[in-house]
């Protein structure tokens, strides 16, 4: 079957965000019923949920973006970690809606990509396409972790 391995690669996003994952609780699960005040908490000098949500976005977008043909594209400090301080509600549905934009994106690309990117460098970097949308999946899941702890100290 053509593009089976890019298959493979949209499933593993699609159970990472969605469901059902085979580590547990999905990304999407996990938000679900955060409030806006509680995605604030942090513990110690940790980052709070809202900046975790923040940078897994920054991150998403970086491999959009080269899977869009932007190969010097990067993520500049301020979105790798963006300090969010206040957030109301609003801002906090808004932030989630980002994800949500940010999974359905990388699918539709995705769904649009030959399995042949796979082996190819990206732009100038010292990894391929497959190691970028592995990675990308194992940094939301590092990430899940860390806020699935946030949230029990919430």
């Amino acid at each position: 079957m053509e593009n089976q391995e890019i298959q493979n690669i949209k499933t593993l996003f699609d159970k990472t965000y969605n469901g059902p994952a085979w580590h547990g609780t999905s990304v999407k699960e996990v938000l679900k019923d955060i409030s806006h005040e509680d995605a604030l908490k942090n513990v110690g000098d940790a980052h709070n949920i809202a900046e975790f949500v923040y940078h897994m976005i920054a991150w998403r977008y970086f491999l959009i973006n080269n899977l869009k043909g932007q190969t010097d594209y990067d993520v500049s400090d301020e979105e790798n970690f963006q300090k969010i301080d206040t957030l109301s509600e609003d801002e906090w549905t808004k932030l989630k809606g980002r994800l949500e934009v940010s999974q359905n994106e990388m699918q539709d690309l995705l769904s649009k990509t030959e399995d042949d990117i796979l082996g190819k460098k990206v732009g100038s970097r010292n990894y391929t396409y497959y190691v970028l949308m592995h990675g990308v999946i194992q940094h939301d899941l590092y990430h899940l972790g860390q806020i699935v702890m946030l949230k029990k100290h919430a």
